[in-house]
């Protein structure tokens, strides 16, 4: 049987951290006026579906009835096949994510054009796996929250360590939950970047409350929309905002309205800017990019490659410490990969 996590037991971790005041980056200076000029206006239209069966089941992960989901980056290239697929983020399912990029592999899409050329293009999708659909948790995964919430109240480390070890996750509605477990313990016990991580996937790069309450999805884009701006993820953050723009209202909006205005300010600045990267146990980092010109300086560890999958455009290139790449305006919006060794860390110089 199937239950809802109580409200009360959401609030608690929740508490006080929306209302966390964010230092907005530095005002940009007011752009000098140009004269008008006549420019060749390019057509271009996105990628279109054509083709996109869903993902084999996996047969073990059927029989243990588990859901998860995978978040894929790709490139369509002009004859409308995906390749380059990357997982960029999941449930941590491994046979979840193999087969949605095994049928990723075999979709088709109307390719996208500019001025009527089928170009190259990039493109993300999310991948749900759901055997029932059900949107509540068994009565062990609410007992062990319900622990959680307490050992975090009594700041108990400890019973909070026992409490998530206890938490089987088996559905998207308790993994929305586990993850929010995983936020409010990073926010006690950890760093930014793991209550980054735990939120986003609470979030579950989903547009609607369709796991959390409303309230808690709308309190948990608040808190994501602040961790991206502290940890100068950009663009992450303005995707985060649009979000809130379709679901929150406006007086919850009002208060992020300058703070946008001096982050879009930004992105024409060039007043260089550091990202702090990390591999952890993987042998890739990824991240959108928010400038046209970035640096990587390594702290340890080895990067061999860099990708760019962009919304017109793909690059592959070899790492080069010495240089400041500089990527084309007409490319649009990149997502960068880095490949190289676990435990590699960096810093991403944007300019």
């Amino acid at each position: 049987m199937s239950t809802r996590v109580a409200s009360g037991a959401i609030a608690v971790l929740l508490a006080g951290v929306t209302g966390a005041q964010t230092t907005p980056p530095a005002l940009a200076p007011e752009p000098s006026a140009k004269a008008d000029a006549s420019v060749p206006v390019e057509v271009f239209k996105a990628p279109l579906r054509k083709r996109v069966d869903a993902p084999a089941y996996p047969l073990g992960e059927r029989k243990q009835g588990r859901d998860g989901w995978v978040n894929l980056n790709f490139m369509i290239d002009p004859q409308g096949k995906p390749y380059e697929i990357m997982v960029t983020d999941s449930t941590g399912n491994k046979a979840l994510e193999q087969a949605a990029v095994e049928a990723a592999r075999d979709w088709e899409f109307e390719p996208a054009t500019l001025d009527g050329v089928p170009i190259d293009a990039g493109q993300n999708m999310k991948v749900n796996f759901v055997l029932t659909g059900e949107s509540g948790a068994n009565s062990a995964f609410v007992s062990a929250y319900k622990k959680f919430v307490a050992a975090t109240k009594a700041n108990d480390r400890a019973k909070a360590d026992a409490a998530l070890a206890r938490m089987r996750v088996q559905n998207l509605y308790e993994d929305a939950f586990f993850n929010l477990a995983q936020f409010e313990y990073a926010r006690q016990w950890g760093t930014k970047p793991q209550q980054l991580a735990a939120i986003k996937r609470a979030i579950a790069e989903e547009r609607n409350a369709d796991y959390l309450p409303k309230s808690a999805f709308l309190a948990g884009l608040e808190i994501l929309l602040g961790l991206q701006i502290d940890t100068n993820d950009f663009a992450g953050a303005m995707n985060t905002y649009d979000k809130l723009r379709n679901l929150a209202e406006p007086q919850t909006l009002a208060k992020y309205e300058n703070l946008i205005g001096q982050i879009t300010n930004l992105r024409s600045e060039s007043s260089p800017y550091a990202v702090t990267g990390d591999f952890g146990d993987s042998t890739s980092w990824y991240f959108l990019l928010f400038r046209k010109r970035f640096q990587i300086n390594l702290a340890s560890g080895r990067i061999a490659e860099i990708k760019l999958r962009c919304d017109k455009r793909y690059v592959f290139f070899k790492y080069d410490p010495e240089v400041m790449y500089t990527i084309a305006d007409k490319y649009g919006s990149c997502s960068m990969e880095l490949v190289g060794e676990p435990g590699t860390q960096f810093k991403l110089i944007q300019s």
